[in-house]
């Protein structure tokens, strides 16, 4: 029995050495090489390299981020201006069709005007010289 004891103390000793003997050696691997080192059920460990990088990082993808939202206010400014100059273009265009169709509605009547046997007898008369049956033309001199 005591045989089984000690050398189940002598295993947990050796465990508990190399424990730690693993803990010292993952301390000088996170001090000599600064790169991250998980351990087991916990996070990574940075060192103030590391740290440094992420600042870094972190800066670098503001200054990202700062110039992407530059950029997109300016698109969005000039494509606001652009809308207003073609709304403005728009405007001028409709009153000017309604002009057109203000003028084409003149000349319509017009033409049914002149269409009239009215009209045409009167133009005969007045620009033409003709008469009608049995009529006298005078002319004065």
């Amino acid at each position: 029995m005591q045989k089984a004891r000690e050398a189940t103390e002598k295993e947990g000793t050796k465990s508990d050495k190399k424990r730690v003997k693993n803990n010292k050696k993952r301390q000088k691997l996170i001090i000599n090489s600064k790169q991250p080192v998980a351990k087991t059920g916990q996070m990574c460990y940075y060192t103030d390299m590391n740290e440094n990088k992420m600042k870094t990082l972190i800066q670098v993808g503001t200054v990202i981020a700062v110039i992407l939202i530059v950029v997109l206010l300016a698109v969005l400014l000039l494509q606001t201006v652009q809308i207003n100059v073609l709304e403005e273009r728009r405007e001028r265009l409709q009153l000017k069709i309604d002009e057109l169709e203000q003028s084409r509605q003149s000349l319509e009547e017009e033409l049914e005007h002149r269409q009239t046997e009215a009209f045409i007898e009167k133009y005969a008369r007045e620009n033409l010289g003709m008469i009608k049956k049995g009529e006298i033309l005078f002319t004065p001199n």
